[in-house]
């Protein structure tokens, strides 16, 4: 399993594009094939994830949503023509407007 790449806080109002750089994972010549992103906990209203999309080295995604005041662990779970496979993980923190 793979540490937590990172923890980032996000306004609920915000829609903010995520990227996961693979470069230092994949091995040479090697691309990324797939990216399955899950979101927890579930939370209604739920974070949301759109618009995935897959670069040669890297993948991303836009996350919006969410409960102010919540953690999310999102997964991200990648497989590439190698054929590689591994989950990262990276965590969200809502927080609402300051006023």
């Amino acid at each position: 399993m793979s540490d937590v790449l990172d923890r980032v806080t996000q306004n609920i109002d915000a829609s903010r594009l995520r990227t996961i750089d693979l470069d230092d994972w994949l091995d040479e010549g090697e691309s990324v094939t797939n990216a399955v992103w899950s979101v927890l906990p579930v939370t209604a209203p739920t974070l949301a994830v759109s618009n995935q999309s897959l670069g040669a080295r890297d993948v991303t995604a836009v996350l919006s949503g969410g409960v102010v005041g919540t953690v999310y662990c999102v997964q991200v779970d990648v497989t590439t023509d190698g054929p590689q496979t591994e989950p990262f993980f990276f965590e969200v923190f809502i927080v609402g407007d300051p006023c």
